[in-house]
């Protein structure tokens, strides 16, 4: 698949998302992520040091939130990705929320981990205000979707930080 025709679909594919999951969306909770972690699983003994690095966007509304994400795994070949993805959201108690998602998204450099550019994610958290740890898998779906190469995927586990901003309203005096 042509680069053009893979940035056609994620927009529409996007905006899809957004206008099933977020009519009104002016009054979703917006926030900003920030992850750091490393690779959870695997042969650790032919798994280099890896670091994994990812920032992201999204709004919530009720229990449904939408996101897009982007971040770069150090590892021998260094790899960056841009995913895009919709989840559900669990508050159980004021402070204390998890997260489960599903997405897709792409990597611009393929190894035998992440054997091509089309991908797709799930993830797990659990968080406690503004912090929370997830676990991500990463992967192509192997032959089953007519990929190329194995389908060992990544599995990362990370450390995020949560910043949700609301917009001021402005009052004009008569």
């Amino acid at each position: 698949m042509t680069k053009i025709k893979f940035k056609i679909i994620m927009t529409l594919l996007t905006l899809i998302l957004f206008t099933l999951f977020f009519n009104n969306i002016s009054y979703a909770e917006k926030f900003y992520i920030l992850e750091t972690g490393s690779i959870a699983t695997g042969v650790y003994n032919d798994i280099e040091n890896l670091n994994v690095v990812q920032v992201g966007y999204g709004y919530r509304k009720k229990n449904i939130y939408y996101q897009v994400f982007g971040g770069t795994i150090n590892q021998k070949h260094s790899t960056t990705y841009l995913f895009s993805e919709i989840g559900y959201w669990r508050d159980f108690t004021d402070s204390l929320y998890g997260k489960i998602s599903l997405g897709i998204g792409y990597v611009n450099n393929t190894d035998d981990y992440l054997s091509s550019h089309n991908m797709f994610t799930e993830s797990i958290s659990i968080g406690y205000d503004n912090f929370y740890i997830s676990y991500r898998h990463m992967s192509n779906g192997g032959h089953q979707l007519g990929n190329p190469g194995p389908n060992k995927g990544r599995n990362i586990l990370t450390f995020g930080v949560i910043y949700f901003f609301k917009l001021k309203t402005i009052t004009i005096k008569k």
